[in-house]
């Protein structure tokens, strides 16, 4: 997965595509998109705005070249001091990349450093590390950065510790899809993905039967009538109820897929109703399995199911 991916998804999940991002000096820049589709971003502490901002095809550009340093830890450089191409300002610089293979510049011409707000940028996406003159590039872990800011966000959200949640169970609960590629009929070179397998699916299939126990538990010890308990039971057979409850939750931004075995982050806008409730129906099944592994009562899923459903998101009008 490339950094400017990573860095795309991370900032999609943020309210209004805002971060704020703490630098090396301890200051704090406000980093965001730039553009309407989302292609270009800025931030409060770069030079003065040209165009639509920077692409975000300037940190892959920095990630691929890292390959050539050893341990990929790249010397930031000085455009301050230094004209492009002179030590300092070169091939072997952070800034002198940007400058040859970014600004498109020749030796000789001066260029503007961003490297103090993409050197955090890349730090606070966990794509690298920003130290004292080097960015050093790191192996993006996507699991326990993903169970990480998943955690993290429903407490934050619907005030609930899911830190417990057995974390394969977690990530694979935001797996909604698995393709494989074969060529077109007409022979092309073009592949053409095609599902496999829904890897969430099982996890939802249990936790639809535990969200259906449930609330059936509880309308029957509330002392509801037949009729009433069998509602509670059908409105969580419901996809479009249940589809509200991720979207309200913004869960959908922590999904991906795989394809041809490689996992890559799932775009949000196309996520349809049916993968939007198994999704809600597989976080159930993830958080009924760990407490059923680690023989707890389900007084944590209760609380779960009843805070999401009565959450209402002040940023949406579900």
């Amino acid at each position: 997965m490339k950094a400017s991916e990573i860095i795309i998804n991370k900032l999609n999940r943020l309210p209004n595509g805002r971060a704020s991002i703490k630098q090396l000096n301890s200051s704090i820049t406000n980093f965001y998109f730039q553009s309407k589709n989302k292609k270009t971003f800025w931030s409060d502490h770069l030079h003065k705005l040209i165009n639509e901002g920077y692409s975000f095809d300037l940190f892959d550009i920095l990630e691929n070249e890292s390959f050539r340093f050893t341990n990929r830890k790249i010397p930031k450089g000085n455009a301050r001091a230094n004209k492009l191409g002179d030590s300092g300002c070169d091939l072997n610089t952070v800034v002198g990349i940007l400058g040859y293979h970014y600004y498109k510049k020749s030796t000789g011409n001066s260029i503007y450093d961003p490297t103090h707000v993409i050197a955090s940028v890349l730090e606070w996406a966990e794509v690298a590390i920003n130290t004292r003159g080097y960015i050093q590039f790191v192996e993006y872990d996507i699991k326990s950065t993903t169970v990480r800011d998943i955690i993290a966000h429903i407490k934050n959200i619907i005030d609930i510790d899911i830190s417990y949640v057995d974390n394969n169970h977690l990530y694979r609960c935001f797996s909604v899809a698995e393709y494989y590629s074969i060529p077109q009929v007409n022979f092309s070179s073009n592949l053409q993905p095609h599902l496999k397998s829904v890897p969430n699916k099982s996890l939802a299939i249990l936790g639809d039967s535990a969200l259906r126990l449930i609330r059936v538990t509880q309308s029957y010890l509330q002392g509801s009538d037949p009729t009433a308990i069998e509602d509670n039971s059908q409105e969580f057979e419901n996809d479009e109820y249940l589809a509200k409850l991720t979207l309200k939750l913004e869960l959908f931004g922590y999904t991906h897929i795989i394809v041809d075995g490689v996992e890559k982050y799932h775009s949000n806008e196309i996520l349809g109703e049916k993968v939007l409730s198994t999704l809600y129906e597989a976080f159930i099944g993830a958080i009924y399995l760990t407490l059923k592994e680690n023989q707890e009562n389900m007084e944590k899923l209760e609380e779960f199911i009843s805070k999401t459903i009565h959450y209402e998101n002040p940023l949406s009008n579900l």
